[in-house]
């Protein structure tokens, strides 16, 4: 939904390193609904986190480009994936005070709900522990003890090249600190947290503990995946995956006004999907009630 434009009204941006100062760096925690993008990094023609953010950025006058104010964003994540808590940076003298409702009153799908001002030298990428949850759907014939055996495997050092994409260059030895479930009704919350990922490595561990559970697939093969042995256990659907927490060990200062935003609008969207999922519902109650009936609507003997 196209935003209207913005009035900074007394928020106006100070001349950039005006009277010998220099230019204050931001970190800026956001949330984003992952299905509404082609991923958080900027593409070509595509609809990205960032190139929402970087427009919204330059709308409200916060900076003239990417470059010039040093723009970086912590994690990376795929199309589909979602985030409570991940963060950018910049360098910017818009007023700290606006800076978030203002930019969230023109950015759609993402929500700058809290900042911390950062040393000059401070780098998104560099994160103490990345937090992420993913949302496992429960299915019939899933072992919890198995479910739970097969994530602790995962805990510790390990290569982790059979769980990942690695890109040229990467090294692919991370270090996984916690690996949990926890059950919920209908679901299962995969916790995995850890300082650094390889590119989709949380999905699939996710799938890989998953077909474990489910007996499609043995410890000793994921074990054997672990100490770099060419073992494929495929990869979670990117829906299911949440960043909750970059963890740079910052004093956030939330900003109460852009939360209650991002509140109202993430309550109008679940509304909208519960009376969707209502209509789903009913479609299939309808049908399998067609189903039992035979010409003209008479109950089949």
């Amino acid at each position: 939904m196209p935003k209207g434009p913005w009035n900074p009204g007394d928020a106006t941006l100070f001349p950039m390193g005006a009277h010998g100062r220099r230019v204050p760096r931001l970190a800026v925690r956001i949330a984003y609904d992952g299905t509404r993008f082609a991923g958080s990094q900027r593409q070509p023609d595509q609809r990205t986190v960032e190139g929402e953010l970087l427009q919204g950025l330059q709308r409200i006058g916060a900076i003239a480009g990417a470059r010039e104010a040093h723009f970086q964003c912590a994690s990376r994540t795929d199309r589909g994936v979602s985030a409570a808590g991940n963060v950018v940076a910049f360098d910017t003298e818009f007023r700290r005070d606006a800076l978030l409702p203002a930019l969230g009153a023109v950015s759609d799908d993402v929500w700058p709900h809290a900042l911390a001002e950062v040393p000059h030298a401070f780098e998104a990428r560099h994160a103490k522990l990345r937090r992420y949850v993913y949302f496992l759907p429960e299915e019939p014939g899933l072992d919890h003890a198995l479910l739970d055996a097969a994530l602790h495997r995962f805990e510790g050092t390990h290569d982790f090249r059979s769980f990942a994409r690695v890109e040229e260059g990467t090294s692919p030895i991370r270090t996984v600190t916690a690996a949990r479930a926890a059950w919920e009704p209908g679901f299962v919350a995969i916790r995995v947290e850890g300082p650094s990922f390889l590119w989709n490595q949380v999905r699939r561990m996710v799938e890989a503990a998953r077909r474990v559970a489910c007996g499609e697939a043995t410890l000793e093969a994921l074990q054997r995946g672990l100490k770099g042995e060419a073992v494929d256990l495929g990869c979670a659907h990117p829906e299911g995956l949440v960043l909750w927490e970059v963890d740079h060990g910052l004093a956030w200062e939330p900003h109460a006004t852009a939360m209650e935003a991002a509140a109202t609008q993430l309550g109008a969207r679940l509304a909208a999907l519960e009376r969707e999922a209502k209509v789903l519902a009913t479609l299939r109650v309808g049908l399998g009630g067609s189903a039992a009936l035979g010409a003209g609507g008479q109950p089949r003997s």
